[in-house]
């Protein structure tokens, strides 16, 4: 053999060996690293089961004895591994006593037809706690088709059956409410159709409930009410907020009975759930029909007190005009111009009376059209301007660059300003000052004008009787002013609202709907347009 042929012999054995001792490496690497593979899988099977309460066994079915009894069992069933033989019978031992024959049957048949075993049943622990626990298992069968083996798992379910326990008892307290309430508890679908019905239902209405879950909620509702109901329902739905309606409804006997209707959209529990809504109404017939008994005995209160008044302010200036009368039959001509004229006067005391009184009644119609609020109130305040100089009172103004905008009637509006105003000058005895402001509410969609003075304010128990009919704390007037503002307000869907202290001043409050039209530094007014506003 040559140099060269033993040198390739030598590098090839070389490589050779190389190649064994790499083979032999990767190969120790790559079974290290399986078998840490396993063992963490082992692990995390093992934490799974403990987390889960779930354990496994094997169980002889001839001697009944376990041939394997996971760790996770001993824990769950609270017995010591040491002591504790596991086996068919101490299993059995350990059922509560409700469940025990129906478990032992149970297994007895699934072994008898070769069939899987499924079943919950309660174990009483050693130290006298109980576990909810569910097993299965499957049957294990020979080459003869003989049951040899139970092979099955275990899991604590307690905190499990604790929960529908607790949902349970919920659940009947929910059922004894909707039977015994009084209200008229729901449940409906989208679509209006009745899924839980309270038996109130057929108490107020009269349909039986298998009626009533025949149609929806639509059928049953007066029809003059329908669309309402209608629009409110969508409303809901895309909306989602609750709101509290009122709704007249028919019953068997086609009588109206008024409900007061809360409702609220109940979003889907899970997934391929639909929504519903919950309805709770309340019969409200009979404290309506109270209610209307009551406006109409202060209807009648306040006719009988009105008369009184106006015969009380009427009869003043008549008393006066019929002794004048008398006189003039003795009087000299130069009296009898005297005596002519303090009975026009009086006259036209009753007129005026008897035009607030037509006012307060139903107010004349006018012309409705939109007023640009900031020059209105500056024209009022030039009116105004002369009789404040004489009282030594100031008129302030804080308005707006750009005017807000109302619709009405102006000559009524401007009667309610100058009635305001009066009142105010007639407050400050000895000088002072007002202020009138505009304020835009934009929530409510109103235009705020208050007007403040410095006055001598109004004492409380007079304060809540302004505006009734002859009621006044002046010692001359009717008492009607007021009261023709706040109905001429009503008329404009407005209101007035007064608040004051003795000695501080009063403030008055008007609001009024705002519309959409805004007046460029208050100048521009439109030309008259819509209805006209009457009572």
């Amino acid at each position: 053999m040559t140099l060269t042929q033993t040198l390739l012999l030598t590098i090839f054995g070389i490589g050779l060996l190389s190649l064994f001792l790499f083979q032999t490496l990767h190969f120790r690497r790559r079974t290290h690293l399986l078998k840490s593979s396993m063992n963490y899988t082992v692990k995390s099977y093992q934490d799974i089961k403990r987390i889960a309460k779930l354990g496994s066994y094997r169980i002889h079915l001839k001697e009944y004895n376990a041939l394997y009894w996971s760790p996770e069992l001993y824990e769950i069933f609270g017995v010591d591994p040491l002591t504790f033989q596991p086996s068919l019978n101490s299993v059995i031992a350990m059922m509560h006593p409700s469940d025990a024959e129906s478990g032992s049957k149970t297994l007895l048949q699934a072994v008898k037809n070769k069939e899987s075993y499924d079943n919950h049943y309660r174990i009483i622990r050693p130290d006298g706690s109980i576990c909810y626990g569910h097993t299965r298992a499957e049957i294990v069968v020979d080459e003869n088709a003989e049951p040899v083996y139970l092979l099955g798992t275990f899991q604590d379910i307690t905190d499990l059956a604790t929960m529908q326990q607790e949902l349970a008892a919920v659940h009947r307290k929910l059922e004894n409410i909707i039977e015994h309430s009084s209200d008229l508890i729901a449940v409906f679908d989208l679509d209006g159709r009745a899924i839980i019905l309270s038996p109130s239902h057929e108490t107020l209405l009269g349909y039986t409930l298998d009626r009533m879950r025949q149609g929806t909620l639509f059928d049953f509702i007066h029809p003059d009410d329908r669309q309402e109901l209608l629009a409110a329902w969508q409303c809901l739905l895309q909306s989602g907020k609750e709101r509290q309606r009122t709704f007249r409804f028919l019953d068997a006997q086609k009588r109206t009975i008024i409900l007061e209707i809360q409702t609220v959209l109940i979003p889907p529990a899970q997934t391929g759930e639909r929504a519903t809504v919950l309805s709770i109404s309340r019969d409200i017939t009979a404290r309506l029909n109270a209610e209307e008994a009551v406006r109409k005995a202060d209807r009648l209160s306040a006719v009988g007190q009105m008369a009184a008044g106006i015969a009380h302010e009427i009869r003043n200036p008549l008393t006066t005009l019929r002794g004048f009368l008398e006189l003039m039959d003795f009087a000299s001509e130069e009296s009898i111009q005297r005596y002519t004229t303090i009975m026009k006067s009086e006259i036209e005391h009753i007129n005026t009376i008897v035009e607030e009184l037509l006012m307060l009644a139903k107010p004349t119609r006018g012309d409705a059209r939109h007023i640009s609020i900031v020059p209105f109130l500056r024209e009022i305040t030039n009116l105004m301007n002369p009789q404040a100089m004489l009282e030594r009172v100031e008129i302030y103004s804080h308005f707006p660059d750009v005017s807000p905008c109302v619709y009405g009637d102006e000559q009524h509006l401007r009667q309610v300003m100058i009635n305001i105003m009066k009142n105010s000058l007639e407050a400050l005895h000895d000088g002072g000052h007002i202020t009138l402001t505009i304020r835009e509410e934009t929530d409510s969609n109103q235009v705020l004008i208050s007007v403040i003075d410095n006055g001598i304010g109004i004492h409380p128990d007079d304060l809540a009787r302004l505006g009734e009919p002859f009621y006044t704390t002046k010692s001359t007037g009717t008492g009607l002013g007021l009261a023709v503002c706040q109905q001429i307000l009503e008329s404009h869907n407005g209101s007035i609202h007064i608040s004051s202290e003795v000695g501080v001043g009063t403030q008055i409050e008007i609001r009024l709907p705002r519309c959409t039209r805004v007046f460029a530094n208050g100048e521009q007014h439109m030309p008259k347009i819509g209805p006209r506003i009457s009572s």
